[in-house]
């Protein structure tokens, strides 16, 4: 490598903060460590970075910062040499669980043939009273939209009606399900700042994008609820 072309790892650094202020001297070692990235080595011991190291580099921190793909999925791009051409094959490949890659899916695409109902027949088509659907909407679970001076529910209303009836027979009552709601939303503010990243870099993707790292995140928030309430029943009886 020929020294004129090359940076250290400071310069690296100062670089790369331009467009990720987070990164610093201990994130790249790291990514070093883990074989991620392989600079030159001097007589001396110094690193020294070329262009193909800054370049992978680059595409390294935009998989974790934007798409939140976990270090090994990572590694196995790189190895396959995935890092040199941009792609979207992403969303699979974050999780290789077969369950939540469906999940994933099926949020990420449409939610099916859009409703437009009443009250009433929301509650026919959930199987939910029309006092606990009251309920509902008085804590925020489901919104109506007002159109020709009626309220309507659209298919997201019907499809958390369906949940929440499940969760009454479990013996919850609409008051618990705000509860949920209200921990759905602290969970949506640590994902904010991606998805405002993702819109504000624009391009005719970007909303296609955001939804589908939306998507992600449910899945395996969803995966990791599971996971936690299991543990937890193992251990108590």
């Amino acid at each position: 490598m020929a020294e004129e072309k090359s940076r250290t790892i400071g310069q690296v650094v100062a670089d790369l903060k331009i467009d990720f202020p987070e990164v610093s001297v201990s994130k790249v070692r790291f990514l070093e460590s883990q074989g991620l990235i392989t600079p030159h080595r001097t007589e001396s011991g110094y690193r020294r970075f070329g262009e193909e190291d800054m370049a992978r580099l680059r595409w390294i921190l935009e998989q974790q910062r934007a798409k939140f793909l976990p270090l090994r999925v990572i590694r196995e791009r790189i190895e396959a040499g995935d890092w040199r051409h941009s792609d979207d094959d992403w969303l699979i490949e974050m999780q290789p669980d077969t369950d939540v890659a469906e999940h994933v899916r099926s949020l990420t695409q449409a939610s099916g043939e859009a409703v437009s109902l009443t009250l009433e027949q929301l509650s026919k088509a959930s199987g939910v009273g029309l006092g606990q659907l009251r309920d509902l909407q008085r804590f925020g679970l489901i919104e109506a939209k007002v159109a020709a001076d009626m309220e309507i529910y659209d298919e997201h209303d019907l499809r958390i009606a369906r949940v929440a009836g499940k969760m009454f027979e479990l013996g919850l009552e609409p008051r618990h399900l705000r509860t949920i709601k209200q921990a759905t939303e602290r969970e949506l503010d640590l994902l904010s700042p991606n998805v405002q990243r993702i819109m504000q870099q624009g391009g005719v993707d970007a909303p296609v994008h955001a939804q589908q790292l939306m998507g992600v995140f449910a899945a395996v928030t969803a995966r990791l609820r599971e996971s936690l309430i299991r543990r937890k029943l193992l251990n108590s009886f």
